[in-house]
């Protein structure tokens, strides 16, 4: 057991409409959903042995140790967990489709002894349970898995050009309990700017150092990935 707090890379997935489906459609999507997260993180080269992973049924949270590196979990296990949903819900309709939300985070965290301790777990959950994140996932229908990144990970990551392209992303405003914060959201393969509406603004995001960051999405194509000004305050 882990006795300390450690910098993990935190990522949490789970399955649309679990509640929905019989206990036979419970225990078929949980045993199917580990069978395409261990198959996924094997087709680029991540070993899911060396994570530490807490079940829930219906998702799983994982700690993902500095030897796995960020960027291919973020881009290339994401993209090739897509590509597994897409392929496994093609033809298939309703609670016959796996769907699934994922939040990603980075931070300090320990293995304790009832399960994961520390804020960015705790922020993880949050973000992941968000009705914003949840609306994004009902709005692109055809899209098998969203993908929500932290604001602090984006701008580290994404922004800073490691992975992925801003152009992919759109950001909202999470409001979950106490918890309130703005996070940068995907949807591998699927256009969101298709799905946002015309004029939709979130708040502005304020940034240490006085930045402030505002979006707006006006058309399916936003090439600077929602940011269209940043200034001074």
């Amino acid at each position: 057991m882990t006795t300390q707090f450690t910098r993990y890379l935190c990522l949490s997935v789970d399955a649309q409409a679990y509640s929905r489906r019989d206990d036979g459609g419970q225990v078929r999507l949980q045993r199917e959903l580990i069978a395409l997260l261990d198959e996924a993180a094997a087709a680029v080269g991540l070993d899911r042995t060396r994570w530490h992973r807490q079940g829930s049924g219906d998702g799983e949270l994982a700690l993902i140790p500095a030897g796995e590196p960020e960027t291919v979990v973020i881009q290339d296990f994401t993209l090739a967990l897509a590509r597994l949903l897409f392929s496994r819900n093609a033809g298939r309709f309703g609670l016959d489709r796996l769907r699934l939300r994922m939040a990603v985070d980075h931070g300090l965290a320990r293995v304790d002894d009832n399960g994961f301790a520390g804020a960015t777990v705790v922020g993880v959950a949050r973000i992941l349970d968000a009705q914003a994140v949840r609306d994004v996932l009902e709005a692109a229908d055809s899209a098998p898995l969203v993908q929500v990144l932290s604001d602090h990970l984006y701008q580290g990551v994404v922004e800073a050009g490691h992975a992925c392209s801003p152009a992919e992303f759109r950001m909202i405003t999470v409001r979950n309990k106490e918890f309130h914060t703005q996070a940068w959201v995907r949807a591998p393969g699927v256009d969101l700017g298709a799905t946002a509406p015309t004029g939709a603004e979130p708040a502005p995001v304020v940034r240490p150092g006085g930045q402030v960051v505002t979006a707006t999405f006006t058309g399916p194509v936003d090439v600077h990935g929602g940011v269209i000004g940043i200034r001074n305050s």
